[in-house]
């Protein structure tokens, strides 16, 4: 049986059924010459007694939507992507078929619906039809996992780590060659920039006074409304950002615990694009994910970042958490996460610093996502920058900060902070 590339290109998220049912089928092949014609027949009946869906991966399919199709889910949540004009014909396609729509992408020609399971194949062998994609989750931490377990399994990588919080100023600036402190004569050459922060929301305090010019609910399909972070991801990430000269707009994508569809994240960065000049918009910060299921090219959300970037944006996209195998603490490799396979963003990893100045004792934190990049190999991530245990804004009454009880510290000026992974 001939093995097609992409039958080869296993992700490494795969179980190890599909490798062996694989070799599996090698093995026949090779043993057929030793068997009696009547018993490889009955093997070749159990062979092509697989489900269609098993049997060929249909390379316009996600890996995911097959496992969930594998599963007998009745229903999907996708993104169905159409060769240019073809949207009407999709949409009136699935309206005829009682499938519910709930949004259009149309500056990727996407359609995001939900999908009754027995139409996806069928769908699939549409010519203009280019890619069937999950509507998966995407999440600001490490992608299901608690993160309380994530802080805890960061601390022991760093014994210090706890008294560095308690004692120690931080040194990110002196690591990156700028003063310990900004006054109002430091330079920055941050004025007239605004950054579009793609996370769980931001929370006012007096770090972002006046600083915040726009926040967008997506949760709530992309309201206009008063800004707030009920998870705490957002907050901590825009704390961390830039100078007070930076100002700030929030698109909540991401729940009270920090999940979200990748359609909303979709959804804000059209609205980005098609408002950047309104909004003063010039980069935008996406530290959120999901697995890479397919190849760059045919996943959604990885070609809007690339139209946003053909748009004159600046992204940049968070690594990942799949650094190291979480059983016997091994580094691994091609753990990046979408939208970080994304050719145009600006990728980046977590360096740890510890807590000093040099450079000569900067490692990349062991949590940190590796490349290359998964089914295309691009060299990714493009920088590593200090992320761990770094300390910044928080929202008192946000899930983050109250899981991450022992994280907790006070700044001089009574304001409460956070020290998560970023």
């Amino acid at each position: 049986m001939q093995v097609t590339k992409y039958q080869q290109l296993a992700c490494p998220y795969l179980s190890q059924l599909s490798f062996g049912r694989r070799l599996a089928v090698e093995g026949i092949a090779m043993s057929s010459r030793r068997l009696p014609l009547a018993a490889f027949g009955a093997l070749l009946t159990l062979l092509f007694a697989i489900p269609a869906f098993a049997q060929g991966r249909d390379p316009k399919i996600d890996r995911r939507v097959r496992e969930t199709l594998g599963a007998g889910a009745p229903t999907q949540s996708v993104i169905i992507t159409v060769e240019t004009g073809y949207r009407p014909t999709l949409r009136a396609a699935l309206q005829r078929h009682g499938d519910r729509i709930r949004a259009e992408h149309p500056i990727i020609d996407a359609v995001a619906v939900d999908i009754h399971s027995e139409d996806i194949v069928e769908l699939s062998k549409q010519p203009w039809i280019k890619t069937i994609a999950s509507d998966g989750p995407v999440t600001s931490t490490t992608l299901g996992v608690d993160p309380s377990k994530t802080f805890t399994q960061i601390n022991q990588v760093d014994g210090q780590a706890s008294k560095l919080l308690q004692t120690s100023a931080s040194t990110l600036r002196d690591t990156l060659g700028l003063p310990h402190v900004a006054t109002t004569g430091t330079p920055t050459g941050a004025a007239g920039i605004a950054v579009a922060i793609v996370d769980s929301g931001i929370a006012p305090s007096d770090d972002f006074a006046g600083r915040i010019t726009g926040f967008y609910d997506f949760t709530q399909g992309g309201v206009p409304t008063a800004p707030y972070d009920d998870y705490g991801h957002g907050t901590h990430i825009a704390g961390l950002i830039g100078s007070t000269d930076v100002r700030l707009v929030g698109f909540k994508v991401l729940d009270r615990v920090g999940q979200g569809k990748t359609s909303d994240v979709i959804k804000a960065i059209e609205y980005i694009i098609a408002n950047k000049d309104k909004l003063n918009v010039q980069i935008v910060n996406l530290s959120l994910g999901h697995p890479i299921y397919a190849p760059a090219q045919q996943d959604p959300l990885v070609q809007a970042v690339e139209k946003a970037t053909a748009a004159g944006l600046i992204v940049v996209a968070s690594a990942g958490n799949f650094g190291q195998n979480q059983k016997t603490g091994d580094p691994g490799y091609t753990g990046i996460t979408s939208p970080g396979n994304a050719p145009s963003a600006i990728t980046v990893g977590a360096a740890m610093t510890r807590n000093t100045t040099t450079r000569d004792d900067d490692v990349v934190a062991p949590y940190s996502s590796r490349g290359p990049a998964w089914f295309d190999a691009f060299a990714k991530p493009d920088v590593v920058a200090p992320g761990h245990n770094l300390t910044s804004a928080a929202s008192v009454s946000s899930y983050l900060y109250k899981l991450l009880k022992t994280s907790q510290v006070t700044a001089k000026s009574g304001q409460s902070l956070l020290a998560t992974p970023a």
